[in-house]
């Protein structure tokens, strides 16, 4: 390995595995990597871990390994049960030795950033020059989602926001949220891959259109707003992986009508693909305070995909500020809209604005930002 070539090292220590679907971390890693060197952490996992998550069986790696030019991923392996008082400190110091001696491999003298989006206290032990603590939810909110306790949770995000030296948060609600607790954060919203997406085909002449739903089907989704939409005879698309917590009687007799299909996984490269046939994508998230301090990524790809949009009004989609997403209030009123949006056939002109629109948020100029806020570089450099 050449001398230096992995100095100026940034961190970016993800709350998703690299293997897995593309989220926030692994967007801004590969964007982080056309300026530097990125060494992409995934969540410490156990033998455990891996009978209980199906993410993290898929992402079967271990150790470290380069991915792409100026891209490495460490995969930590901790003891089991981690995330229990008596063996979080075990699994931290364990994600922590791994970590530095995965520096140490790639043969960096400087880690320049360390980026952190999980609960785990990450910050400063690096030695880094700047220490990034990058809220993509509201995890306080998030306790019952993710079987934590709420005081548990609070103390970790607490410790994190201390530690760092800057706090980016993804939505307007977020930064007031961090704001009440004395915390001042950057905005810097999830972004898009405009390109990828521009190969979804318009839809072609068919009998029925199809509306469609795209994304992990958890209970920040309102079952009552598919229901809605289903009972009106539209054909519905529900597309991505089931998580055990969803509802399951209501969620097996949705799936169980005629008009109604479901694809599990299906790998963020081929989405274009599977879009092809619908009309209008939909975004069913319930009035939650997690779900208000979030920022769906599937309404930029929506957009990028030329799409019509149906969504519930969440602060991130009237932030966008744009006609171009159809904010709906209730469940009547969310199945109408989204009848209405399917009585035209979707037009080239109509797909180019949505596609032009989601253009100008890319995740190119979200990890511009980024470097912004690091001090990394200047707009004007970046810009040059």
């Amino acid at each position: 390995m050449a001398a230096g070539r992995w100095d100026d090292l940034v961190v970016v220590c993800g709350s998703s595995w690299w293997d897995g679907t593309p989220l926030l971390e692994q967007h801004i890693t590969q964007e982080l990597s056309r300026f530097g060197p990125v060494l992409y952490v995934d969540p410490p996992t156990s033998v455990l871990t891996r009978f209980r998550s199906r993410e993290a069986a898929r992402a079967s790696a271990t150790g470290l390994r380069h991915v792409a030019d100026n891209i490495a991923v460490l995969s930590p392996r901790v003891p089991p049960l981690m995330e229990r008082p008596g063996s979080k400190a075990a699994g931290v110091a364990a994600t922590r030795r791994q970590l530095k001696a995965a520096v140490r491999q790639l043969g960096s003298n400087r880690v320049d950033t360390v980026v952190v989006t999980s609960f785990d206290p990450l910050l400063g032990f690096l030695g880094e020059r700047c220490s990034v603590y990058y809220a993509k939810d509201d995890y306080l909110a998030a306790a019952e989602l993710v079987g934590m306790g709420a005081r548990r949770i609070r103390r970790w995000v607490d410790r994190l926001t201390t530690a760092a030296d800057v706090v980016v948060a993804v939505s307007p609600t977020l930064v007031e949220t961090l704001a009440a607790r004395g915390v001042s954060a950057v905005l810097i919203p999830n972004g898009c891959e405009p390109g990828l997406f521009a190969r979804t085909p318009a839809p072609g002449p068919q009998s029925a259109p199809v509306a469609a739903y795209l994304g992990h089907l958890s209970d920040r989704v309102d079952l009552g707003l598919l229901e809605a939409v289903a009972d009106r005879g539209i054909r519905l698309k529900v597309i991505g992986p089931r998580q055990e917590t969803l509802s399951g009687g209501r969620f097996d007799a949705l799936l169980e009508r005629h008009n109604v299909a479901w694809l599990d996984v299906v790998p963020y490269r081929e989405l274009p693909d599977v879009l092809g046939d619908v009309t209008t994508c939909l975004l069913p998230y319930g009035d939650t305070s997690f779900n208000r301090a979030s920022f769906p990524l599937k309404l930029l790809e929506y957009l990028a995909a030329g799409r019509r949009v149906v969504s519930t009004g969440l602060p991130a989609a009237r932030w966008l500020d744009t006609g171009l997403i159809d904010l709906a209030d209730g469940a009547e009123d969310f199945a109408e809209r989204t009848s209405l949006s399917l009585t035209t056939i979707l037009a080239d002109d109509e797909i180019a604005r949505r596609r032009a629109f989601a253009a100008g948020h890319t995740w190119e100029s979200r990890a511009a930002a980024l470097l912004e806020a690091t001090g990394r570089t200047t707009r004007a450099e970046l810009t040059a």
